[in-house]
């Protein structure tokens, strides 16, 4: 069953402002003892729940659900299991991280459903991929099992080059997206955040570099598209 392609459909939909009845009703018939069989590794699970989240991100901001539950409330809805954007993100995705932990800490208590959702190992790039509808947020691709990998790369990349501040009067001194901040540990730290930018050829900076953390533009944006999706 190609649950990754029917999400690809369900993201489209909703940038397009197409009828979603038919696939979130597709979607509610599937229980959690087969979302983990048709997404069999972390490859498919990562393309599944990045459209699933970015899809369901579109629907909530353009319904105007901008209440203080925003991230709780449970609007993906499974046979007998809705969750929400929290789950998915902080759950499924951060395999379980505590959501205000800089990604530290782990939850000290998980959900049966959440261990046989989560990825196996947590990817920082999915911190590149998920929008939640501000006009700093990674734009939203269509991702799918076979080419996430190199979609991950290739958004990080982009995000990191437009979304950071080199200084035009040392190699030493950059400004980085407030996801850094956000997620430190997920990145390794400081020194995984170098690591990172020197991976990407974006910037010569060394073991010194001094690294601070950029505002974010809380604007919400519905339209933050890559040419991906069509």
């Amino acid at each position: 069953m190609d649950l990754v392609g029917i999400s690809e459909e369900l993201l489209l939909a909703f940038r397009l402002g197409n009828e979603t009845d038919e696939l979130i009703s597709q979607l509610k018939g599937y229980n959690i003892k087969q979302l983990a069989e048709y997404l069999p590794n972390d490859d498919y699970k990562k393309a599944f729940w990045l459209n699933i989240y970015n899809a369901h991100i579109l629907k909530a901001i353009r319904n105007k659900d901008d209440d203080n539950q925003f991230y709780t409330k449970k609007i993906i809805h499974f046979h007998r299991v809705s969750l929400s954007f929290d789950d998915v993100e902080h759950g499924i995705l951060r395999r379980s991280k505590l959501k205000w932990s800089l990604g530290y800490l782990n939850k000290w208590k998980v959900d049966d459903w959440e261990k046989q959702l989560r990825v196996g190992k947590l990817d920082f790039r999915i911190h590149f991929a998920l929008n939640c509808g501000a006009n700093s947020c990674p734009p939203i691709t269509s991702y799918n099992a076979e080419q996430v990998n190199s979609q991950l790369c290739n958004n990080t990349k982009n995000y990191l080059m437009d979304g950071s501040v080199f200084s035009t009067t040392s190699s030493n001194r950059i400004k980085v997206p407030r996801l850094f901040r956000w997620y430190f540990a997920d990145f390794g730290g400081f020194k995984g955040i170098k690591k990172l930018y020197r991976k990407y050829n974006l910037v010569p900076i060394d073991s010194k570099a001094k690294i601070s953390f950029l505002s974010y533009d809380w604007t919400i944006n519905t339209e933050n598209f890559t040419t991906e999706i069509n």
